[in-house]
C-alpha cells in the first residue's frame, strides 16, 4: 500500500473525504472475499434479522448486512487492523473506537440509489468526530452505482432530514448541498480501492446499471470526544423500532 497517510488526512480534513487507491493488495482482497462468501453462507442465517436489509421489505436481494465485527472473528480481527486503525486515527485526529462494521450490496440491474444523507443522522455524535471507512470489494464505476461525495460540505455541520419510512437509509437530506459551492465527487475505485469520509459528509450512491456486483465493506469509527445525543438517539430508536415492528423483525 503505497500512500502517505498524512497527506490522505489533510485532504481529508479539507474536503471531508479522501480515496486511497490499492489499499489492500489483489491477494488480501481474494481472502476476504472468500471470508465473505462464508459468512454469507454459514453465519448469516442466525444473525438478527435487524441486521439484515432486502431490496423490498423483507425479501428479494440483500442490499445490506451489519454488525459483522459482533457475528465473527475473521471480520472482528480485521476492522481492528493497524493499517485501518492508523489511517482512521490520523483521519480523525484523535485515538478511535470502532462502531461497527457492515457491507452493502448493489446487486446487477436491481441495486437501487441512496438518497444523500449524513451518516451523523443515524449515529448521534455531538461533537461529531467520526468517520467511516468504506473499502471496495469490486471494481467501483459511476454506473454500477459509486458513492458520491459533496466536496467540502462537511463543514456545514449536521443537516436537517426527514423520515422516509424505508430501510436501511430511513433518513434522507432534506436538501441536496448547492453543486457549485460543493461539487459532487464519484468515488471511483478499483477493487481494494477505499476511501474515507467525515460522518458529517453529505453523500449519496447511484443505481447499479451494470451486469457486475458491486459490494463495498464500511467500517465506522469515533473519535475519543465524540458523545451520543441521547435525545436525538431515543428520537431515531422510537422510529425505527416502529419501522421494524412493521415489517415483523421484532
Amino acid at each position: 500500500m503505497a500512500y502517505d497517510v498524512a497527506d490522505a488526512a489533510a485532504r481529508f480534513h479539507e474536503d471531508g473525504f479522501v480515496l486511497v487507491e490499492g489499499f489492500l493488495s489483489p491477494d488480501e482482497v481474494d481472502r476476504l472475499d472468500r471470508e465473505l462468501e462464508r459468512y454469507m453462507k454459514e453465519v448469516l442465517p442466525g444473525v438478527d434479522r435487524r441486521d439484515v436489509f432486502y431490496e423490498s421489505g423483507s425479501g428479494g436481494a440483500i442490499t445490506h448486512t451489519g454488525g459483522l465485527d459482533q457475528y465473527d472473528d475473521y471480520f472482528r480481527d480485521f476492522v481492528n487492523r493497524a493499517d485501518v486503525v492508523g489511517l482512521m486515527e490520523a483521519c480523525i485526529g484523535s485515538q478511535v473506537a470502532l462502531l461497527g462494521a457492515e457491507v452493502f450490496f448493489k446487486a446487477p440491474w436491481k441495486g437501487t440509489a441512496t438518497p444523500y444523507h449524513q451518516d451523523n443522522a443515524y449515529m448521534h455524535f455531538d461533537p461529531a468526530e467520526g468517520a467511516a471507512f468504506w473499502l471496495a470489494l469490486d471494481d467501483t464505476t459511476v454506473e454500477n452505482g459509486a458513492m458520491h461525495y459533496a466536496r467540502g460540505a462537511f463543514k456545514l455541520g449536521d443537516l436537517d432530514h426527514f423520515e422516509t419510512g424505508e430501510f436501511p437509509f430511513s433518513k434522507q437530506q432534506s436538501e441536496v448541498p448547492d453543486p457549485v459551492r460543493y461539487p459532487e465527487v464519484p468515488a471511483v475505485l478499483g477493487r481494494g480501492g477505499a476511501a474515507v469520509h467525515h460522518i458529517q459528509t453529505p453523500h449519496r450512491t447511484g443505481p447499479n446499471n451494470t451486469d457486475q456486483m458491486r459490494r463495498g465493506l464500511v467500517c465506522s469509527f469515533k473519535g475519543v470526544n465524540a458523545q451520543v445525543n441521547e435525545a436525538w438517539r431515543a428520537s431515531h430508536a422510537a422510529y425505527t423500532g416502529r419501522l421494524h415492528k412493521e415489517l415483523g423483525n421484532v
